[in-house]
């Protein structure tokens, strides 16, 4: 359970090819925790800074489905932001991947992230989407087959 002033929660329900994939192929799981993410903007001089995400804390396990929810305005896509590692400035806070500090350029291989409102491809479905961006980050010599076992 995540705590905001804004009621946010989480709930929790060998060739060159291979070997360049396989960080991907040999994963067996990764839990993704995070404690004590604050997160604030500033207003402007001599103002005091308005805290979007205010000591939060959760965990998202391996194999199972989480949802972030709360009303517009909870710190929602700011959080996902943050955990993708797309947001660093005026971030604290600590991220960990099964117990150990999480590494930014390690975590971009194993993870992907759609954003809810993903303006590039509003007419491709999920897998498609996931499949597009399998094509843009794998290597060419991916096979599909490799590529949609990697997307399912």
């Amino acid at each position: 359970m995540l705590n905001n002033n804004k009621r946010l929660s989480l709930q929790n329900s060998g060739d060159t090819q291979r070997e360049s994939i396989s960080h991907i192929l040999n994963n067996n799981g990764k839990d993704l925790r995070f404690d004590g993410i604050k997160y604030h903007v500033f207003k402007g001089r001599g103002i005091e800074n308005k805290f979007i995400l205010k000591d939060i804390s959760g965990v998202f396990k391996s194999g199972q489905l989480s949802a972030i929810m709360g009303p517009s305005g909870a710190g929602k896509s700011s959080l996902m932001n943050i955990l993708a590692g797309y947001r660093t400035k005026n971030v604290s806070g600590n991220t960990y991947v099964n117990k150990e500090e999480r590494d930014p350029h390690e975590f971009r291989k194993i993870t992907s992230y759609i954003m809810q409102d993903d303006l590039l491809l509003p007419h491709l479905s999920v897998e498609e989407t996931m499949m597009c961006s399998a094509n843009l980050k794998l290597s060419e010599s991916t096979d599909t087959t490799t590529k949609r076992m990697i997307v399912s």
